[in-house]
């Protein structure tokens, strides 16, 4: 009797473990495709946009565009998009998980943008 409790209590904690890695797994690739979403349309965008004439909000609606088209805005509860200085965009994301919502924050430099188009102009 002592036995099978301590099978199926052993058996129950495997299957839990399981599950809760899968689900942080799944939740990891959400993260990974929604910021190399924002990052590689952000960066379109800036490429395609001259300096002094970048619409945050035109960005972010972009952005949110973008990701209904592959099915991700179910994923993200919402993107705030500021300058942090003259030159910098900072990025923070909000996700809808089951039980979790986690906010993630991230920069991008004008001038790092700039140094990205030109080396790719050179090749």
């Amino acid at each position: 009797m002592l036995n099978n409790v301590l099978i199926s209590g052993i058996a129950t904690f495997i299957i839990f473990v399981f599950v809760e890695g899968y689900r942080s797994f799944r939740q990891f690739l959400i993260f990974k495709r929604v910021r190399e979403t924002i990052l590689v349309e952000t960066f379109g965008y800036l490429k395609k946009t001259p300096k002094g004439f970048v619409d945050l909000n035109r960005l972010k609606n972009l952005l949110l565009d973008h990701l209904k088209e592959i099915k991700l805005s179910a994923w993200v509860k919402d993107i705030n998009i500021t300058w942090q200085s003259v030159d910098v965009i900072q990025f923070v994301f909000e996700l809808k998980f089951e039980k979790l919502e986690p906010k993630y924050k991230f920069i991008i430099g004008l001038k790092d943008v700039d140094e990205i188009v030109e080396k790719t102009k050179t090749l």
